[in-house]
């Protein structure tokens, strides 16, 4: 049988066929159809050619149609059926019914203060999503973003341009020291800030671009004695040495409480203190990103919805 070329084939022929079908009469689907019995007899001729079979012959009574018009019937009602389907508006979208797995990107910063309250609220309103975080060093953002790699990124990213984006947040940094600091008091000057060693969250082997770049300006240049990709060994380094780290004020919060636990069992308390840095130093503006791909996607709208709502409630995170 030979293949039938679609791009050569008016495929509107077939609703036709349907029509004479039931109709049985060429005037009558020429009603249902809104054209004229010629039109529609002239579409009827084009079936003929298509199909190489009379389809419908005429009787005293009405167009009969021949068995192989009988073969195609169910057929052909079944594909306008799945081209209607195709063509209906999308039926309202439900995160309760949905079953998805979105890939979202963030750094620990991110991770620690988003990805919390982020399961909650998806845990509550759509319990069939699941999220797989990827590290962000694991590739090229924009590059991920535009492959559907990554759905949504969220941080603070060079991405280029052609990435949709939207502020979640504005944070600003904050020092943090052992509540028993041996110099360093009530207040954390310059000169304490010069003086004692620096711990760096630095990942992807790199320090914040951000807080290096305003030091710099400012001609300050810290006494580093660890770098490290990963923040969370750092509250058990500050509560054995006089370093200082400094990172996110809402990063900071969160370390700050989560080891200042009064549960916490006796050796495993570690006391810290959180203060301002005695320089000028810029905000952090965190962001969503996304490609212009699934924009318009309505799970893909809701789930930044999600974050974007959540990332309001963060503002007296401090």
């Amino acid at each position: 049988m030979n293949e039938i070329d679609l791009g050569a084939t008016d495929l509107n022929l077939l609703h036709v066929f349907d029509c004479i079908y039931r109709e049985q009469s060429l005037t009558r689907a020429g009603v249902r159809l809104g054209r004229t019995q010629s039109a529609v007899s002239h579409a009827l001729e084009r079936l003929r050619v298509l199909f190489a079979d009379p389809l419908f012959v005429r009787t005293a009574a009405e167009m009969r149609p021949t068995p192989r018009a009988v073969e195609l019937a169910p057929r052909v009602d079944e594909a306008l059926r799945a081209v209607r389907a195709v063509l209906r508006e999308p039926a309202s979208f439900d995160p309760a019914a949905l079953e998805r797995v979105f890939r979202l990107s963030m750094s620990d910063y991110s991770e620690a203060i988003v990805l919390p309250p982020l399961i909650a609220a998806l845990h509550r309103q759509a319990p069939g999503v699941q999220i797989e975080v990827l590290a962000t060093a694991a590739f090229q953002p924009r590059h991920a973003l535009e492959t559907g790699r990554i759905d949504l990124l969220i941080g603070n990213q060079d991405v280029g341009s052609g990435i949709l984006r939207q502020e979640l947040f504005v944070d600003e940094f904050m020092c943090l020291v052992n509540a028993d600091h041996p110099t360093i008091k009530r207040r954390l000057t310059l000169k304490q800030y010069l003086s004692n060693a620096h711990v760096l969250f630095a990942p992807q082997g790199r320090g914040d671009r951000l807080l290096d770049e305003a030091l710099k300006k400012q001609r300050i240049e810290r006494r580093v004695a660890l770098r490290v990709p990963h923040i969370h060994s750092i509250p058990h380094i500050l509560s054995r040495t006089p370093h200082i780290v400094t990172i996110p004020a809402k990063f900071a919060a969160t370390l700050h409480r989560a080891v200042a636990d009064p549960d916490a069992a006796p050796g495993d308390a570690m006391h810290l203190r959180l203060h301002a840095p005695p320089v000028k130093l810029p905000t952090l503006q965190v962001m969503q990103y996304w490609h212009r791909a699934v924009h318009r996607d309505p799970a893909h709208q809701w789930l930044r919805r999600v974050v974007r709502d959540i990332t309001r409630t963060l503002e007296d995170l401090q």
